[in-house]
């Protein structure tokens, strides 16, 4: 039979483990969105033939430099919160158990990460929506294949933002899990 100071080890092994591959999942999905995202500009610039005067166009380089801002501030904030995570599985594996104020402030500290988190993710949709809006109240632009892929392009990035704070939302509920084990 494992002593306790065992268990507590082989749980943390497993709670950090379980922490980096949703933190890797949310980088990956990240990476993918920011090569959809040069995808989708570059076949819309190649199938509407556009000219580099089209009015409008240089918002086609701003939405993609956003996005891979977006995604650095993101994949930062990931590696911040996978810190955070390891000095939570370190602890347990030292002190086989956390004392019960350490483990409210830790957590509070977590659900305050995440918070910033998510803030960051409102405003990227926001960013988001606006870019789009200004692409589609250039002149020549509504109703025509650029229009749609703007709303496609607003789209995709609504549920990549969705998916990120549902990825929060679970680093969180594995993190709060860990601490009061």
């Amino acid at each position: 039979m494992p002593k306790a100071h065992e268990s507590t080890t082989g749980f943390a092994d497993l709670f950090e483990k379980g922490f980096e591959q949703v933190l890797e999942a949310s980088k990956t999905s990240l990476d993918m969105a920011v090569r959809y995202n040069h995808d989708v500009l570059e076949a819309t610039r190649k199938s509407l033939k556009l000219a580099p005067t089209t009015p409008g166009l240089f918002l086609f380089d701003v939405a993609g430099k956003a996005l891979e801002n977006y995604a650095e501030l993101q994949t930062n904030l990931l590696n911040s919160f996978g810190q955070q995570g390891t000095a939570v599985a370190s602890a347990v594996r030292e002190a086989g158990k956390v004392a019960a104020n350490s483990v409210a402030a830790f957590q509070e500290s977590v659900e305050r990460t995440a918070s910033a988190h998510k803030a960051v993710l409102d405003f990227a949709a926001k960013q988001n929506k606006q870019v789009a809006d200004a692409l589609k109240q250039q002149e020549g632009i509504a109703g025509t294949p650029l229009a749609e892929m703007a709303d496609a392009i607003e789209r995709g990035m609504e549920a990549l933002i969705e998916t990120q704070k549902s990825s929060i939302d679970t680093a969180v509920d594995q993190l709060n899990k860990a601490t009061r084990a």
